[in-house]
């Protein structure tokens, strides 16, 4: 998750800015974007607040207007390293939507904006992060490969072991190097002060492998020291749905999730309710669907999974 602080040289004020990312941590998009938009009509040069608007766009999956929104915020604070972090990620999720040629790209702004990012901060811990995800999955003529990701991960291991240690699992994975990945997972679980993410990326490995049992006892482990039932629950709960397994426990996480004080932006609560309505009907419960897609829109009128 992204810090909840301002960036500085922002002009939007702390007694504005607080609510909107409230709203945001807490998955209100629509209670956010209309705060959003009078503060950008006040002042359309507001960096911060068309940062924040990008941000709630992402949430949604509304990639172009993300991109529109964080290219002005660029344009206006040039020099702020997560707004170019954002930036790169509305990019990616643009690439995911459209034919191959527009995807290579939209790659290379996308790696360009995560270098940018480190530039500006060589402590954005989030920025090493998704640069060394794009070059696990990204060929060399985009700019990424297997040595540009390693050196990516020399970079951040000072910087966040734990982190480092998941990206190593990742490309020894890539690489089909499975006993090494596992070892890699393990790593990330040991070191990270706040393990549930690692143990449930842990699971995911093990789903892709068809590693069941082990599966279930990571994600598990996963769900047991994650005391504030936070953003891993749902990573964990999305594991066990996709492989069809223990899915009174998925449901169960889900509904943990949106019933703690420990939501998050990676996982706003408008998303949670409609994959917790997917996973109920799923199973029958029509009558209990319906009520979560009410509660998700709700809180995201404009919201739909399927876009």
């Amino acid at each position: 998750m992204m810090p909840l602080a301002p960036t500085a040289g922002f002009a939007l004020p702390a007694s504005l800015a607080h609510p909107i990312l409230r709203d945001i941590v807490t998955g209100h998009a629509q209670d956010a974007l209309n705060k959003l938009a009078a503060a950008i009509a006040e002042d359309p040069n507001d960096a911060q607040a068309l940062e924040l608007r990008c941000r709630v766009q992402i949430q949604e999956g509304h990639w172009n207007r993300a991109i529109s929104s964080c290219r002005q915020a660029v344009r206006i604070n040039p020099s702020a390293s997560n707004t170019h972090l954002w930036l790169g990620r509305a990019y990616g999720g643009r690439a995911t939507t459209v034919n191959r040629l527009t995807a290579l790209s939209l790659a290379i702004k996308l790696r360009n904006e995560f270098e940018t990012a480190i530039q500006l901060d060589p402590h954005n811990i989030a920025a090493y992060a998704a640069l060394g995800e794009f070059d696990v999955e990204a060929p060399s003529f985009l700019g990424g490969g297997i040595d540009r990701a390693r050196a990516v991960a020399t970079r951040l291991e000072p910087l966040a072991p734990a982190n480092a240690h998941a990206l190593l699992a990742k490309i020894a994975e890539s690489q089909k190097n499975y006993a090494l990945s596992e070892v890699e997972w393990k790593k990330a679980v040991q070191m990270s002060p706040q393990p549930a993410q690692a143990w449930m990326e842990l699971a995911s490995f093990y789903r892709r492998r068809g590693r069941y049992d082990d599966m279930i006892k990571a994600a598990e482990n996963g769900a047991a020291s994650d005391h504030d039932h936070s953003a891993p629950l749902v990573y964990g709960a999305q594991v066990l749905i996709r492989a069809q397994r223990n899915l009174p426990e998925a449901e169960q996480w889900l509904r943990e999730y949106l019933a703690s004080s420990a939501q998050t932006e990676d996982a706003p609560a408008f998303a949670v309710h409609a994959q917790l309505a997917q996973l109920l009907e799923r199973e029958g419960k029509i009558a209990e669907a319906r009520q979560e897609i009410a509660a998700a829109k709700a809180l995201a009128p404009d919201y739909s999974p399927h876009a």
